[in-house]
């Protein structure tokens, strides 16, 4: 088994998969174990995957906090800033 039949979940989450969503995908935890040691995926948090080795991107580590602590959301500036927006006024300030 390889990574394909995860690929969409992948491409619409910044490229974090959990490994509820892996099993859904048709994948098992043999093939999440095998991914991990030829270097496919990296553990962000138990049961949450990066598909690389690198640092993870802010919004790589935001997907990974909601899957991880799912079923959470982002709120106030997080999720403004998972939107896009660079930054928001707060208290008569900018931040």
């Amino acid at each position: 088994m390889d990574l394909s039949s995860a690929t969409r979940v992948l491409r619409s989450q910044d490229g974090v998969l959990s490994r509820a969503q892996a099993l859904e995908c048709g994948l098992d935890d043999n093939d999440l174990e095998r991914f991990l040691r030829r270097r496919r995926l990296a553990r962000v948090h138990p049961g949450v995957y990066v598909d690389h080795t690198g640092a993870p991107t802010w919004p790589q580590l935001a997907w990974a906090a909601v899957l991880f602590h799912w079923p959470a959301a982002l709120a106030g500036t997080s999720a403004l800033r998972a939107h896009g927006l660079r930054s928001v006024q707060v208290d008569g300030g900018w931040g």
